[in-house]
């Protein structure tokens, strides 16, 4: 509910909002069992996605690359597809944010054949 909820906020332009609602799941609700740990990955790209596409200030570039960096670890703990494809659309939106900056492009190396070696390790199982 909290990851449906900022959806509506980050339309508004309501962007603090929006990441304090997402932000609930990293935070208020850490120890709540019944939040699984794929929504609370997917929390943190949402996180991401929010502050990339807010219009009201400054992007924070670096706590985009951070919140980004610990969703991929997590989601590649987890073996998730549809976590590591949720990484790439993300960086992508990342890089539109910001075009120029190397520090973003960097983050590649860590989706690069992210979901191909997903596939491959399921194969081998």
């Amino acid at each position: 509910m909290l990851l449906n909820e900022n959806q509506t906020q980050l339309y508004r332009g309501e962007y603090d909002n929006a990441l304090q609602a997402v932000g609930q799941l990293q935070k208020e609700y850490v120890h709540d069992p019944t939040i699984s740990a794929a929504n609370r990955v997917e929390s943190c790209f949402e996180q991401v996605k929010i502050e990339v596409r807010r219009e009201d200030q400054p992007r924070r570039m670096d706590w985009c690359i951070e919140q980004w960096e610990e969703g991929v670890k997590r989601a590649k703990k987890l073996r998730s597809q549809h976590l590591l494809e949720e990484a790439i659309r993300i960086y992508g939106e990342m890089c539109v944010a910001w075009p120029r900056e190397q520090r973003t492009k960097n983050l590649r190396k860590q989706i690069v054949n992210a979901p191909e070696q997903k596939r491959r390790t399921d194969e081998q199982k």
